[in-house]
């Protein structure tokens, strides 16, 4: 009996063992799948953040590359855009710039009355001019049998000199002490003069000449001479180019100004219209030096076209005379030419210290 009390309560003892470890088991196993399931649920959480963050970041660097083409192509534009405004307002600099300097040379010889009155006054001329009358004084003498010394004492440099000053002064209008009258009174003085020589040197020489004749001669040989010099000496286009200047110097005079005033403007607008300062002084440079070549241009023209053309111009002194001052005119075109290169040099220098500086 007591046998199988023993037996039954081994056997229930192993029964609550085999109970006790299924349910150990069981539990554990649990455990194990909810660990692994919340290690699974935690991988993919994870995995999904990092997806996120990875998205967001490929996000950001497309909207930042996005960005800096956009930023690129709106610089270009502006650039393009400047670039074509700079080049209008260059070219418009070159012509405002050119009229400017063309007006200058104008005004300082082609409208000049003291270079147009000098074509007459220098002394090159008025001495070819007595030469001339001298000359033909000498030749009425001896057609008319009396000594030369009948004019040398009255036709000297001085006189000629006195008479194309009062002729040439007078007619522009430039000195207060000669007048139109003031020509006509020394004309009519140097008759007088030369009547009363020749007749004083007739009467010295004892020539055998009725009195009637001798006055007669004296005032013939004194109104030819005097009509030589009046016709060497007055110049018919003189009023014509008093007229000129007098209309076209206040038209330069405006005109210097007014352009002058534009090409300071395009200027600034040429320099400003850029990115880079360099750039805008390039410009600038362009529209100085195409002025310059422009001017140096027009020098050679007129020096071509002096050395295959004659001026039909009689007499020779007063050819030569009005050649030279073609060549003053000229001249100042040159200056002017070289003077612009000199400011397109120095600008350049300028441009190019900007450029090293990448200003």
């Amino acid at each position: 009996m007591d046998d199988k009390n023993t037996a039954q309560n081994n056997l229930g003892e192993a029964v609550d063992s085999s109970a006790q470890s299924a349910s150990n088991h069981q539990h554990s196993s649990h455990r194990s799948y909810s660990q692994h399931a919340s290690h699974h649920s935690s991988s993919h959480h994870s995995s999904r953040h990092s997806s996120h963050r990875s998205s967001h970041h490929s996000s950001s660097e497309s909207s930042s590359s996005h960005h800096s083409k956009h930023k690129h192509k709106s610089k270009g534009v502006k650039t393009e855009s400047y670039g074509k405004w700079r080049s209008f307002f260059s070219f418009m600099l070159f012509l405002s710039l050119s009229a400017t300097f063309v007006f200058a040379g104008l005004r300082i010889t082609v409208l000049n009355q003291n270079s147009i009155a000098d074509i007459f006054l220098n002394s090159e001329y008025i001495q070819a001019l007595y030469n001339d009358v001298s000359e033909y004084s000498e030749d009425m003498c001896m057609k008319c049998g009396v000594p030369k010394e009948c004019v040398d004492q009255v036709i000297t440099y001085n006189s000629i000199n006195e008479v194309q000053n009062s002729y040439t002064l007078g007619a522009f209008e430039m000195d207060e002490m000669y007048t139109d009258t003031t020509y006509i009174e020394n004309i009519n003085t140097l008759k007088k003069d030369l009547i009363s020589n020749i007749n004083s040197v007739v009467k010295s020489n004892k020539l055998s000449v009725e009195a009637s004749l001798k006055t007669k001669g004296a005032e013939k040989m004194a109104e030819d001479i005097t009509s030589y010099i009046r016709n060497k000496v007055e110049f018919r286009y003189v009023s014509d180019i008093q007229g000129i200047i007098n209309v076209g110097v206040p038209v330069v005079n405006v005109g210097i100004g007014f352009f002058a005033i534009i090409s300071l403007a395009f200027l600034l607008l040429t320099a400003s219209f850029a990115d880079k300062k360099y750039r805008g002084l390039r410009s600038v440079c362009y529209s100085i030096f195409s002025v310059s070549a422009l001017n140096l241009l027009l020098v050679i023209m007129v020096g071509i076209v002096s050395i295959f053309k004659n001026l039909l111009i009689y007499p020779l002194y007063l050819c030569d005379s009005l050649m030279r001052y073609i060549g003053l005119c000229v001249s100042t075109f040159l200056i002017e030419a070289l003077f612009l290169f000199i400011v397109g040099v120095m600008i350049s220098a300028v441009g190019w210290k900007f450029k090293r500086d990448n200003i």
